[in-house]
């Protein structure tokens, strides 16, 4: 990065030029960009795809990413499938706008170790598609179950692989063990442990990403509160909920069940404060990038929460806001190849595309 366009003097300014404030608030942007691109990615691109198949084989151990998406986040929403591979493409893309935009405060939302409110789940080879059966609950709830005791199996078979000294480790050996150098700063929430949200695409009729969150969804309860402030209860949402199910869920809309999992979070945060730390974060796995880069000879306390004065910068720019711009236009041409997906099917062809 050698200049940046000044939020604050709105001309180009080169690095050796920049203000303390201007090369904070080009670290904390730099980093939103950063954070943005990765959850999008997890989400759309390389979305948790279990298998419920009676496959008698053991489990394949989860993929780095997947272990590193799991981790600092609150909540897994289980996207039933059965839709085409460009549908659900779509749906996901507008369901990551929707439930982003809700959580993510411009400058000021603890980003540091990849922390979001969900991690997407699309489950193969499901008993049914309906969010609500008792069967799929039950199956939703095993895949539940067995991500979370993987992910926490992970942090000792990582140090292991580590702790390596050999000469002749590969060289994509050595990448894929600095993907997970820093696995101590990615922790399995109480809260992830404690619920999960499913979302059916057959309750959803083309709402885009900015009436998405009136879609019902199905909040379940695991019964596993361990290391939460207090025990779960839907008392908070009670007027909003549909229906009460037999197996300790309800049903709502989608922005009753986001506005529920980020109330819990303030709750946990209030409580305990945020684990990890997002300073500590900072420190180990931030400090020196952009900031350093900047202003070499000031010293930076993370997180990157602190480093821009929105009484002074009080338009939100930059990587992040990019993203955030450029997505819904990507959401509005998706939109456009499902139509031709649908004319094409209409048409008499086989909706390949």
């Amino acid at each position: 990065m050698s200049y940046i366009i000044s939020p604050m003097r709105g001309v180009k300014v080169n690095r050796d030029d920049m203000t303390h404030e201007e090369a904070g608030w080009a670290s904390r942007t730099d980093l939103e960009g950063g954070h943005r691109q990765k959850i999008y990615y997890a989400a759309v691109k390389n979305t948790y795809v279990p298998s419920m198949s009676a496959d008698p084989r053991p489990r394949p151990m989860i993929a780095e990413s997947d272990f590193l998406d799991t981790c600092n986040k609150s909540v897994p929403i289980f996207i039933l499938h059965g839709d085409p591979y460009q549908r659900m493409a779509l749906f996901t893309t507008i369901l990551h706008i929707y439930i982003y935009r809700r959580w993510f405060r411009p400058y000021r939302s603890d980003i540091e170790g990849d922390r979001f409110i969900c991690k997407f789940i699309i489950p193969r080879d499901l008993p049914d598609n309906s969010p609500t059966s008792q069967s799929n609950i039950d199956a939703l709830l095993y895949l539940h179950g067995d991500l979370c005791t993987q992910v926490e199996s992970c942090h000792s078979i990582y140090d292991q692989q580590l702790a390596r000294t050999d000469d002749d480790i590969s060289f994509q050996e050595r990448l894929r063990l600095l993907t997970i150098r820093n696995h101590k700063f990615y922790v399995l929430q109480p809260l992830f442990r404690a619920l999960l949200v499913v979302f059916s695409p057959a309750d959803w009729s083309n709402e885009d990403s900015s009436a998405i969150g009136k879609v019902p969804v199905t909040i379940v309860r695991t019964g596993i509160e361990d290391g939460l402030s207090e025990p779960l209860t839907f008392e908070p949402i009670a007027d909003k909920i549909t229906s009460y199910l037999s197996h300790g869920a309800v049903r709502c809309s989608l922005e009753t069940a986001i506005d529920f999992v980020m109330l819990l979070e303030a709750r946990e945060a209030a409580a305990f404060g945020l684990n990890p730390d997002p300073a500590a974060v900072w420190k180990m796995m931030f400090d020196g990038r952009i900031y350093k880069t900047l202003r070499p000879t000031e010293p930076t306390i993370g997180p990157s929460s602190r480093f821009v004065d929105t009484s002074q910068i009080t338009k939100w720019s930059g990587p992040g806001e990019n993203w955030d711009s450029v997505l819904p236009r990507w959401e509005v041409y998706q939109f456009g190849r499902e139509k031709q997906r649908l004319d094409s099917t209409d048409g008499g062809g086989d909706g390949a595309s």
